[in-house]
């Protein structure tokens, strides 16, 4: 049998031109077992490639191809550790790509097997990493006799890896516009250097084989280390703030001791013996807040309070509780809306505004005890108090805990025909004709056909490039473009946000 472990989606910028559900079909079509999912200095699609490998029945690898300004290597992901390591690795390189790989692995190796081809990366590798876990890469592009060559004077294993950027050979074109984009050159001017020849198509164990014929052990070999390759993927525990409690038990005695301080200032003073001493309800001129005389709406706020902290509790969420709390109370302005509203806790900490019992809002709309995922808790705030609101939360948890969320950008039919006619050479008065008349949010993935049928495009003059033009671009629809941050998302973890995901500085 055998894997791809060197495998490139659309989630490589302006290189890869499949998508994720494209490249897991292949494989099973290949009947594979496994796939690993490298792509170029990121790991942008993971998640939702774990995701739609269980529905394809394919064990998903972890891994990225590294490359620097002076080496290309791919590190696959042997157990958490690696994982962690992987992501600080690829941060790194985020931060700069004039590093070399030894560099980056010399105290950062652990848990992760390096697959290399180039001579020079090797000779420092296998200085620092052990047999077990290094491996000579033959790939597209690199002889069987030398390969063997460096397995021989470094005394590693081979492993063979299709080094997929494409479906089939027919896909190249678009693959090398995807080039030619990003470099913001023409298709006669981009560097050869940089585009991936026709070879660097999702093959078959049978035409990997065909490829290197004398090389079958470096075949089987990739089977071999995927199965020693973490897959068991989970994604269900929520990672928390620390907050300086000592731990969630702590959380909840807080969340519980803040929500009652707010019941009293939303209701008045509540009459029970537990968390609040025996008292008298004060009458309060609102028709929010509970009379003296009024005890039975006492014991509705109370046991509605009870019932949400017990739930709370029991799953844990005590500390997201406070933290959206603690963000909330910088600013009086804010306004919270969805399920959450129908969470009396949050209106008491003053997170929402609509006292959920007088309009008889269910708390399970909000979380339900058989719910495994996270609450969801949209809050507003001004726009002019946005920045400040952000600066406290990373002046809070510090930069080396908080990151802001990345957005990505997809090429649509209107950017993917700007962009490919670009490079085409075309001005652009010419491609205005063609773009104008495509809305900014039109989806449709079939250009040519829609263009040549369309009555808006009645009077456009459809020639041979721009029917060439319009087949690539829905090619490159798609593509991974640009990274760009998130308007208001914040990640906050426990300690260092660079060991759960990559970082890249905006």
């Amino acid at each position: 049998m055998f894997t791809s472990l060197n495998t490139h989606s659309i989630f490589s910028k302006m290189r890869g031109t499949a998508s994720l559900r494209e490249l897991l079909a292949q494989a099973v079509k290949y009947r594979m077992s496994h796939l690993a999912l490298t792509e170029v200095n990121g790991i942008w699609g993971f998640i939702r490639f774990v995701q739609f490998a269980r529905e394809f029945n394919i064990q998903s690898i972890a891994g990225v191809n590294l490359i620097t300004d002076y080496d290309d290597v791919i590190l696959l992901v042997e157990n958490q550790q690696g994982y962690e390591n992987m992501c600080r690795i690829i941060s790194d390189v985020h931060d700069s790509r004039d590093v070399h790989v030894a560099d980056l692995l010399k105290s950062r190796h652990d848990g992760l097997f390096v697959l290399a081809h180039e001579k020079h990366v090797l000779k420092k590798l296998v200085k620092l990493i052990p047999d077990t876990h290094l491996f000579v890469e033959l790939r597209p592009g690199v002889e069987e006799r030398t390969a063997k060559g460096l397995a021989k004077q470094f005394q590693l294993e081979i492993v063979a890896t299709g080094d997929v950027y494409f479906l089939s050979p027919e896909d190249q074109p678009a693959h090398k516009v995807l080039r030619t984009i990003e470099h913001n050159t023409t298709l006669t001017a981009i560097d050869s250097a940089e585009v991936k020849s026709e070879a660097h198509y999702f093959r078959s164990e049978k035409e990997l084989a065909k490829l290197f014929p004398n090389s079958l052990d470096a075949i089987n070999n990739a089977q071999y280390l995927a199965e020693r390759c973490k897959t068991d993927w989970q994604f269900l525990n929520t990672i928390f703030p620390n907050m300086d409690l000592k731990n969630t038990r702590e959380a909840s005695r807080k969340l519980r001791k803040l929500v009652y301080a707010g019941a009293e200032k939303r209701y008045g003073r509540l009459k029970m013996g537990n968390p609040i001493e025996n008292r008298d309800l004060r009458i309060v001129n609102s028709e929010h807040r509970i009379t003296n005389n009024n005890s039975s709406a006492s014991s509705a706020v109370k046991k509605r309070i009870n019932q949400e902290l017990a739930i709370i509790t029991e799953k844990g969420f005590a500390p997201y509780f406070l933290v959206v709390w603690d963000i909330v109370k910088q600013t009086n302005a804010t306004i919270g809306r969805g399920s959450g509203a129908a969470s009396i806790v949050s209106y008491c900490l003053f997170i929402t505004q609509v006292d959920p019992l007088k309009y008889n809002l269910q708390f399970e709309r909000f979380i339900h005890p058989e719910r495994v995922d996270m609450p969801d808790i949209d809050i507003d705030f001004p726009w002019d108090e946005r920045d400040d609101i952000i600066d406290y939360v990373f002046q809070k948890y510090g930069l080396h805990r908080t990151a802001m969320v990345s957005n990505q950008v997809f090429l649509q039919p209107r950017s993917a025909v700007r962009e490919v006619a670009k490079v085409y050479g075309l001005s652009n008065e010419e491609i205005k004709v063609v773009t104008k008349r495509i809305g900014w949010h039109s989806r449709r993935s079939d250009l040519l056909h829609w263009i040549e049928s369309d009555e808006r495009f009645k009077n456009l003059n459809i020639d041979t490039t721009l029917k060439e033009i319009l087949q690539i671009s829905e090619k490159v629809m798609g593509a991974f473009r640009v990274s760009s941050v998130h308007p208001g998302g914040v990640v906050i973890v426990p300690d260092e946000i660079r060991k759960y995901v990559p970082v890249l500085m905006a």
